[in-house]
């Protein structure tokens, strides 16, 4: 345009009018910001760099690439500027491990129904900028930044953030964390997050070691250990329906009004071919110290005041809990668990006296709580896959019931986690309650007048682990186990796994469906196999 106008100048002092020579100006002016602005754009436009290490595992194809294009649609669909880009990682060389990856999407990573019509056009974007890098040894790390910050420069983007996904067994957490620290760091001020799986130890000794060992390297806010269950939307729906309820809450959910709460965790599943790994875990490591805790923690835990207060306010509830007693805990083994080991380890003779079913009787010393039963069952093999907390109420004393209206009814708040619910995700609320809030963009049903159903807002793909990368993604702490959380947890399950390895005392044998699992609590709330099965219907039962 300068060459332009000054070209121009001379023919304008014979040809052209002054406004003729103005407008040239302005034009000029116009295309110069332009190309401005455009190459601008283009140099700013930010990137989140995702790295899956473990890609070609079992775990990432059953839901980690599903996870990721999930994302990938929904970040698209909020912030059409921001790029994603995805790079599978894992031990195999590059030649074997890029058809892997390109198979893996191919036939894992999916449009669902709650996509937008242009998901079709971002799986295959996705498809065709996924690249695979070999990370084995120490320089695999510096070369894969090397990339990262190349791929920057070459396309003109800004790197606001890196996340590391660990799909790995927990010994190799440590020097992957170690390699990413030294050679893989995004400049500041992007962030870095680092994602890693249980298990996070087997007691509380081996997970301090690995809680220090990861601090040393990280910090707090950089490392996210991943529960799936709390990516479950059952899990998810609890704050919110305490928050919409507080009062009711507050008034009703006290140590003299409940009976007893029961957060229950039910597999019909068995451990064929899996022996391997569940023999050195067992059912209380393998489910209630993680999943069945984070969900009593939730439901027990005062409620925070923001969501930066929400692990103090869960620490806090989590050391009030009194250590599981052996006393107070029942174990089974379901029939053909042996006979499975057997198959599964044909050179050994050893008859494992593994628990496959646990419930344990648990306590806390908070005032509002003080002697409320909390019941963690877990098991395998029982009669239907479901998971749920359940609040059974008193009767209010000396209440004579005449008319057997809904003032009748025993009184129960059940949150359905999984399978519990023909709906799947729901929060059920059973006879008489004054006042019953319906949190912002949930649905309501009253079945009658002593039975409500509330159901959250189906906010995206319901899968966990979508969940669990959109938080990760998102920065939300309070779906991830923070260190103290998990080391308070581990206080409250380790002293019952020492006296369980040792000795593990009386083991119930149970045929499939769980039947002689069923179970009183008697005096100071221990639990006692019953002799023989009793209705259902009778509430101190399970």
């Amino acid at each position: 345009c300068l060459s332009l106008s000054l070209s121009l100048r001379f023919t304008d002092l014979l040809t052209h009018t002054a406004h003729t020579m103005k407008l040239l100006r302005l034009t000029c002016m116009v295309l110069v910001v332009g190309a401005l602005a455009s190459s601008a754009a283009a140099e700013d436009q930010p990137q989140t760099t995702i790295v899956l290490v473990g890609a070609t595992g079992s775990l990432a194809q059953k839901y980690l690439w599903q996870a990721l294009l999930d994302l990938d649609v929904a970040i698209k669909a909020k912030d059409p500027n921001m790029h994603i880009r995805v790079i599978g990682a894992g031990r195999d060389a590059f030649e074997k491990g890029t058809p892997r990856i390109e198979a893996l999407l191919e036939g894992h990573a999916h449009c669902r129904g709650t996509h937008d019509e242009d998901c079709e056009l971002r799986r295959n974007e996705l498809i065709q900028d996924v690249t695979y890098r070999q990370l084995k040894q120490e320089p695999d790390f510096v070369a894969l930044h090397k990339d990262i910050v190349a791929d920057l420069a070459e396309n003109g983007r800004v790197e606001v953030g890196r996340i590391f996904y660990f799909s790995v067994p927990p010994f190799a957490y440590v020097g992957l964390a170690n390699n990413v620290n030294k050679h893989c760091r995004p400049d500041k001020p992007a962030w870095l997050r680092v994602a890693i799986e249980k298990p996070f130890g087997s007691d509380l000794t081996s997970a301090q070691e690995m809680a220090s060992d990861l601090s040393a390297i990280l910090a707090e806010d950089e490392l996210f250990r991943v529960d799936h269950y709390l990516g479950k939307r059952g899990v998810k729906q609890i704050i919110p329906f305490r928050e919409a309820n507080r009062k009711l809450w507050d008034n009703a959910v006290t140590a003299e009004h409940v009976k007893r709460v029961d957060i229950a965790m039910k597999e019909t599943e068995d451990c064929k071919s899996r022996t391997g790994f569940y023999d050195e875990y067992g059912v209380v490591r393998d489910t209630m110290q993680n999943h069945l805790t984070e969900i009593l923690a939730f439901v027990g835990m005062d409620l925070p005041a923001t969501d930066q207060d929400f692990h103090t306010a869960k620490s806090a509830f989590l050391a009030s809990v009194l250590p599981a007693q052996a006393t107070h805990t029942l174990l089974g083994q379901y029939h053909h668990y042996q006979e499975h080991f057997a198959d599964d380890h044909p050179d050994s003779n050893e008859k494992p006296n593994t628990p496959t079913f646990g419930a344990s009787v648990l306590h806390t010393d908070l005032p509002r709580l003080k002697n409320v039963p909390f019941v963690i069952l877990s098991g395998k093999q029982l009669d239907k896959r479901e998971a749920f907390a359940r609040i059974v109420f008193k009767h209010e004393d000396n209440f004579v019931c005449v008319d057997h209206g809904p003032h009748c009814e025993p009184r129960e708040i059940i949150f359905h986690i999984q399978g519990s619910h023909a709906k799947g995700a729901a929060v059920t609320l059973l006879g008489h309650w004054p006042e019953v809030h319906t949190p912002a963009g949930w649905t309501r049903e009253d079945v009658s007048d002593s039975h409500i159903e509330l159901f959250p807002a189906a906010d995206g793909p319901d899968a966990a682990y979508s969940k669990v990368v959109a938080d990760l993604y998102g920065n939300k702490r309070e779906s991830f186990v923070n260190t103290h959380g998990l080391l308070l947890g581990w206080r409250i399950w380790t002293p019952l796994l020492k006296l369980i390895d040792m000795h593990p005392g009386a083991i119930r044998s149970y045929k499939e469906g769980g039947s002689k699992l069923n179970f009183r609590l008697e005096k100071k709330n221990t639990p006692r196999f019953l002799e023989k099965e009793h209705p259902k219907s009778h509430h101190d039962e399970l």
